[in-house]
């Protein structure tokens, strides 16, 4: 594996059991999955920059909304990521897609336990956040 970071992160994961997939060129991501409470398809992308030094985690298709909802979901959005300051969630324009992002930096000897702790909070933020953002999108029509 090209990918000191993510190497690091994977022999951690194992240790505890944790599963994964490894997809990227040089093996510079992994991919979780999670079944939680309110959202039980949760997919959870760990992208491991090659200075080893950082780790973006993303979550992409939270929610799809419908074409004029918007405002109602920016305000939501904006109210969501002031109480879950750990977690941006954003909305793709293009798509009308809500997703979630937290960005952390490393350290080598501690890559693999931070990298867990701060998915097992993500996903946490986004199974609370969850219902909320469904029942805006649903009450917007």
């Amino acid at each position: 594996m090209a990918n000191k970071a993510a190497e690091i992160a994977q022999k951690y994961f194992d240790s505890i059991n944790f599963s994964y997939t490894v997809t990227g060129d040089d093996g510079e991501a992994l991919r979780a999955a999670f079944e939680l409470k309110n959202r039980t398809d949760l997919d959870l992308m760990m992208i491991f920059d090659p200075a080893a030094n950082s780790c973006a985690i993303r979550s992409f298709g939270i929610a799809k909304i419908q074409e004029g909802t918007e405002d109602k979901i920016y305000a939501l959005l904006n109210r969501l990521n002031a109480q879950f300051r750990w977690v941006k969630f954003t909305l793709i324009d293009g798509t009308r897609t809500i997703v979630a992002a937290d960005d952390l930096l490393l350290e080598e000897k501690t890559i693999g336990e931070e990298t867990f702790s701060h998915c097992m909070q993500m996903a946490r933020i986004i199974d609370e956040a969850y219902p909320e953002i469904m029942q805006t999108i649903w009450g917007s029509n």
